[in-house]
């Protein structure tokens, strides 16, 4: 049988309630971490988000992955994170006491997001990019229904960082976005945050704030506000099966041939450690 697609329009069928994260309907893994209750069967089908817990992440070493999606019970006191997608390559999740997001010609990326989940507080990583045409390098947070607040660093341009934000996945005409300077982000280490309160929402990068939305600002209140897991990512999308738009977003086509990537076969980003300090 074909997956029945779900989301705001659509609701899922009672024998597979919930409305995953893919937008497609399914039970057990689906109804926890992503399941969007706008397109679930009705109320209560998504299993409760974990509260938020103030903590600091480090990567000594793989343990607190819960590797294997399909054995996800949601228990976020046994994993601080659940790897969504390893790229096909196989490489090692946690490298020099460092998550290492790894892409790959043939892999398709890595993402990874935490079990915990986050409804306003300040959210901080200390993160080396990629630097290369094409190849997306991502730190957000995004709820169940959507609500979405990001970094994104893309291209060639090693001294860009992009913000951007949206309410239940509207990407209103993709008016949201922002840049800002960072030096040397492929290179180096920087630490990018983001506070969040009911009224206002501040990017910082190593400490400064870079940009500010108001909740005020919008005269429909359109602003992330529902619990939202922190998600790191590495992903391709300058390919030829991607948008063109997103093409040339990214920077043009990845060249698999460049020093960059046949230096190790691979992209990668670091991030070395982590912090959540929940408002609530």
């Amino acid at each position: 049988s074909s997956a029945v697609a779900c989301g705001w329009a659509s609701q899922c069928p009672q024998q597979q309630p919930c409305c995953s994260e893919y937008g497609y309907c399914s039970a057990g893994t689906a109804c926890l971490g992503g399941c969007n209750p706008q397109g679930s069967y009705g109320q209560g089908y998504c299993a409760p988000m974990p509260v938020c817990s103030s903590k600091n992440y480090t990567f000594a070493d793989d343990s607190r992955f819960q590797k294997d999606h399909a054995d996800w019970n949601g228990d976020a006191t046994k994993y601080d994170w659940t790897l969504d997608k390893l790229d096909s390559s196989n490489p090692p999740i946690v490298q020099n006491n460092a998550l290492v997001l790894t892409l790959t010609e043939n892999g398709g990326g890595t993402r990874v997001s935490t079990t915990d989940t986050v409804l306003y507080g300040t959210i901080q990583a200390s993160i080396k990019t990629v630097g290369a045409p094409g190849v997306v390098t991502a730190f957000i947070t995004m709820s169940g229904v959507k609500d979405e607040i990001d970094f994104e660093w893309t291209g060639n341009n090693t001294d860009e960082t992009q913000s951007n934000w949206y309410w239940e996945g509207d990407v209103d005409d993709y008016t949201h976005g922002g840049s800002h300077t960072t030096r040397n982000r492929a290179s180096q280490f920087n630490t990018y945050g983001i506070e969040w309160t009911p009224t206002q929402l501040d990017w910082l990068v190593n400490g400064k704030s870079v940009r500010t939305l108001l909740k005020s600002s919008d005269k429909n209140g359109r602003y992330p506000q529902t619990p939202s897991r922190v998600q790191f990512s590495v992903w391709p999308a300058g390919i030829k099966a991607s948008p063109q738009g997103t093409i040339d977003w990214s920077g043009g086509l990845i060249d698999w041939s460049s020093p960059a990537y046949t230096a190790n076969k691979a992209f990668q980003a670091e991030v070395a450690w982590v912090s959540v300090d929940c408002y609530d």
